[in-house]
């Protein structure tokens, strides 16, 4: 990445109310180029070795000094970034949903010093999705896709964000021109697979996600969007052969056995639904609790009070809400 513009502070003197020149603090200079990318690799060995606190310190007084400077904002966009993965990853999910939207206006800042660059766009897309700002995201998508027409990228992450926003329609218009770039792309393929299923065309629903599978067949996501397919086009036993083929780590993951479970529930077998939550990886993190309601519910439709309230009780240790867990206990058999 070019080193953006390095600008001089402070050119204009103000004046005291007589006219005379105001005593003020001499104002620093901006670090020339050199300074610059030094303090910069500092800092980002600072972030790669996870000491943040030097890392963001440096990034700040460096988007201080050089306030033009494309590479010091972004820097300091990704310290915000691993932030919020920390503390995403330590539980603490409303802390870093707050620093997710700082971590995004910092992009909006580096997307307005870089507006020519498609991969800030694009970073900034992600950012913005991941701190909850959709219709954000969607605009940067689809400003990184006018930017790189050829790149399948964001036009692929603006259709994923439109069909979340009810929007399929112009879904499938993204969807056909990435497909328009590779024909075979099977992320776009899974994405067009969904929006047939939705408007009811399950025949092309189903064709389309075999393909999708065939050019990526280790993809977890892929096979489970299939699964679901299956399952909704009232084939749940084959949606369950696809998932049940797996290795025991890949169905323990959460996305795949909330469709494992579904399955069985479609099947009238919530005791399996109930296993297959108990075996969930989730259990050890931080969404233990609602994994534990997940257990609890199936094991109530199973008719067995008794293992039921293990995992009720697990749920109320892992901290879900009184008035949830004492929902789960009024269903328990007298």
């Amino acid at each position: 990445m070019l080193l953006g513009g390095v600008l001089l502070l402070g050119a204009a003197v103000p004046l005291g109310c007589d006219g005379t020149e105001a005593e003020q603090e001499p104002r620093a200079a901006a670090p020339d180029p050199d300074s610059l990318r030094i303090s910069l690799d500092a800092a980002e060995q600072y972030l790669v070795g996870g000491n943040l606190n030097e890392a963001e310190a440096i990034a700040r007084r460096m988007v201080e000094a050089a306030p033009d400077s494309v590479d010091a904002h972004e820097l300091l966009g990704r310290v915000l970034i691993a932030r919020a993965i920390a503390l995403r990853d330590a539980g603490r999910a409303e802390a870093a949903r707050d620093h997710w939207i700082d971590a995004s206006r910092q992009y909006e800042r580096v997307v307005r010093l870089a507006p020519k660059s498609s991969g800030l766009h694009q970073s900034a897309g992600e950012v913005a999705q991941l701190a909850g700002r959709t219709g954000l995201a969607i605009e940067l998508y689809a400003r990184a896709g006018e930017l790189a027409p050829d790149d399948p990228r964001p036009a692929l992450y603006e259709a994923q964000l439109l069909m979340a926003d009810d929007r399929p329609s112009e879904a499938r218009e993204c969807i056909e021109r990435v497909l328009g770039i590779d024909a075979e792309q099977p992320h776009a393929l899974a994405t067009l697979a969904v929006i047939e299923m939705e408007q009811g065309n399950w025949a092309a629903a189903r064709s389309t996600i075999a393909r999708s599978r065939t050019a990526l067949p280790d993809d977890l996501g892929i096979r489970t969007i299939e699964s679901r397919i299956h399952r909704l086009g009232g084939d749940p036993e084959r949606g369950l052969e696809l998932l049940l083929a797996l290795p025991e780590s890949s169905r323990a993951t959460e996305a795949v056995t909330e469709e494992i479970a579904t399955c069985w529930i479609a099947l009238d077998r919530p005791e399996e639904a109930a296993v297959a939550w108990e075996r969930c990886d989730g259990m050890r993190g931080p969404r233990s609790g609602v994994i534990a309601v997940n257990a609890a519910e199936a094991w109530l439709d199973a008719g067995r009070s008794e293992e039921a309230l293990v995992w009720i009780e697990r749920a109320e240790l892992a901290g879900i809400a009184p008035d949830r867990t004492r929902s789960l206990r009024d269903r328990l058999a007298p």
